[in-house]
């Protein structure tokens, strides 16, 4: 049995083994599509991971910055970023937003009050 809602096609699960063989008897099968027609491809290579699909993928996944610097590392290693993403821009930041209070002189850092 399928039920029709909003063109969505929805399967109600059988309830014994006999409804399987009926339904398919029937012919309620949903049509075969065909891999040729022009709006069907397969890009079989490699996608990169942009900088926007980058942050976004940060985000839903809710990283931590250590862990958006090791999803980025291990694309990166596997050549998934396209050229010009970054992704230790998070690192970055956060050391610019603190290098302004600290001071270096030879070996000795101190914060500035």
């Amino acid at each position: 049995m399928i039920l029709y809602i909003n063109f969505i096609f929805l399967r109600v699960p059988p309830s014994s083994l006999d409804d399987i063989r009926s339904d398919s008897e029937d012919g309620d099968t949903l049509p075969h599509q065909d891999e040729s027609r022009s709006d069907f491809s397969v890009d079989e290579g490699p996608q990169p991971f942009s900088q926007s699909e980058l942050n976004d993928l940060v985000r839903d996944l809710g990283l931590s910055k250590d862990g958006a610097e090791f999803l980025g590392s291990r694309l990166k290693n596997k050549n998934l970023l396209t050229p010009g993403t970054s992704f230790s821009w998070y690192r970055r930041h956060r050391e610019k937003e603190f290098t302004q209070c600290f001071s270096k002189e030879g070996n000795l850092v101190f914060r500035i009050s």
